[in-house]
């Protein structure tokens, strides 16, 4: 404002609207202040050229420009917010979590950033955890706050009671010392799906299924308790065995249960449908999306990856979709034209882990992934199989390990190697190699992992060659416009 006071005769208002012309950022207005600009200028016998310059760089510090004293501040901000993070790292990243509660995404991104700081993030606990995000030891406890469908009041005074007394040793206790009506069925169920009651309950499986029936029956005996209407020595009789409220079921997987996990928490905070498939397992992808930067535009690359989000877009060649895929390393954008979207609806909303061809897109400030064919990752997995490796210190071949690897051998014949690494007493490795004869699935996995030990039995993938389909007349300068 003082430059056009001093170099164009602008009086305080005046000054004002080139102040306010240059905020909004119109073409249009701009034109105009400059036109006034140069006249005023003229009359001050200022040069042209040199008032031409000075607008250009008062234009272009108007696109994003900081005051002195507004600089300071948030020099001094930043200084003081990098000197909590370095030396106390977990109350810092602690309450940036609880400030952003309400944001999955934000939440998810912090989470992350504690991982890579070494800062391990410890499950959500109903013995534990606060409404908040709080230190715990060398770890950081989950917030019961950024459970979705969890109310504040009923986590305050869950945590109050708490407090009070002893950490809930079941489910039962937990609603004979809450105060009456405090618990609900639905605060309760995203708190198992959370995992936060895994020491009150079986298993997730077995807390959703009772759910009603075990708060029913809690209920029950905590009217009788208050009433005086149960007798001083009388055992209650339990809706499940073994004394529990809960009734005697399988488990769920551990794929299952992550599901139930992201339901409430909007991401995998435990693990990763993922692992169950790269644990052990090599060749099956080329690189992870933490390595994107690091490939060269248009490159085409075979990852394993799981679905955050899809988000569709109608166009004149039909429905596209914007996809936005994780895998253990990172997080991208996947763009699924109109031709192979339609193609591959189902596997995308599949919910489960996929393997997927595309080529990546650096023409944006984020690297994206054009995608140009996409499978199940369990339906391709068998047919990528290239060779079963056991590494283990010593093998008895008893009749119990030929009976049952004949057994196995006959129920899922294929055209899967199996490689013997044997470490001798002397430090070499004996291999012993077979001809084709496994085909591999869950069942072979399964059979082998538990006979041999988990950690000794690795899966060399063959490279993932699926039919291309053309993916690059779809217009990519469309699908920009259409993502904004």
């Amino acid at each position: 404002m003082q430059i056009a006071q001093v170099l164009a005769g602008y009086t305080l208002g005046q000054a004002d609207m080139l102040r306010r012309a240059m905020g909004k950022k119109k073409p249009e207005e701009m034109a105009k202040q400059r036109q006034i600009f140069m006249a005023g200028a003229e009359k001050q016998k200022v040069d042209a050229a040199k008032a031409e310059q000075i607008f250009d760089l008062m234009e272009k510090f108007a696109g994003y420009g900081f005051n002195k004293s507004h600089s300071a501040a948030y020099a001094l901000i930043s200084y003081q917010t990098a000197y909590l993070k370095t030396h106390f790292p977990q109350a810092f990243m602690a309450a940036t979590m609880s400030c952003d509660m309400g944001s999955t995404d934000k939440v998810a991104t912090l989470v992350n950033d504690c991982r890579s700081m070494g800062l391990e993030v410890l499950p959500p606990d109903i013995n534990y955890s606060d409404w908040v995000f709080t230190p715990e030891g060398e770890s950081i406890r989950y917030g019961l706050g950024a459970i979705k469908g969890v109310g504040e009041a009923v986590i305050r005074s869950l945590v109050e009671t708490r407090n009070a007394g002893e950490p809930f040793s079941s489910f039962e206790e937990m609603i004979l010392r809450l105060p009456e009506r405090t618990m609900n069925k639905r605060t309760a169920e995203a708190l198992i799906k959370a995992g936060a009651m895994h020491a009150l309950i079986p298993h997730v499986h077995a807390g959703l299924e009772g759910l009603t029936e075990a708060m029913d029956e809690a209920v029950r005996r905590r009217s009788e308790k208050l009433s005086h209407q149960s007798a001083l020595f009388e055992v209650a009789e339990p809706i499940g065995e073994n004394g529990s409220l809960f009734p005697d079921m399988p488990e769920w997987s551990q794929g299952e249960c992550l599901q139930a996990e992201r339901e409430v928490l909007g991401y995998y905070l435990t693990g990763h449908p993922l692992e169950e498939y790269l644990d052990g397992c090599s060749g099956l992808g080329d690189i992870n999306l933490g390595q994107l930067e690091e490939v060269a535009d248009q490159a085409s690359v075979i990852i394993p990856i799981g679905v955050s989000s899809i988000r569709e877009h109608k166009g004149g060649r039909g429905t596209m979709a914007f996809i936005q895929v994780e895998d253990l390393f990172g997080r991208a954008e996947a763009v699924c034209f109109a031709k192979i979207y339609e193609n591959s609806r189902e596997i995308w909303h599949a919910d489960q882990p996929l393997l997927l061809a595309a080529r990546v897109d650096k023409s944006k400030d984020e690297p994206a992934l054009i995608v140009e064919a996409v499978e199940l990752l369990e339906k391709v997995m068998p047919e990528l199989a290239g060779r079963i490796r056991i590494e283990c210190s010593n093998i008895v071949w008893d009749e119990a390990l030929v009976t049952g690897m004949k057994q196995l051998l006959r129920e899922n014949a294929g055209d899967v190697r199996c490689q013997f690494h044997v470490r001798l007493a002397d430090g070499s490795i004996a291999t012993l190699d077979s001809k084709p004869m496994f085909g591999w699935n869950k069942d072979v996995e399964s059979w082998l992992k538990k006979r041999f030990g988990k950690q000794a039995v690795h899966l060399e993938c063959r490279k993932w060659k699926p039919e291309i389909a053309e993916s690059r007349n779809s217009g990519w300068k469309n699908a920009k416009r259409a993502n904004g």
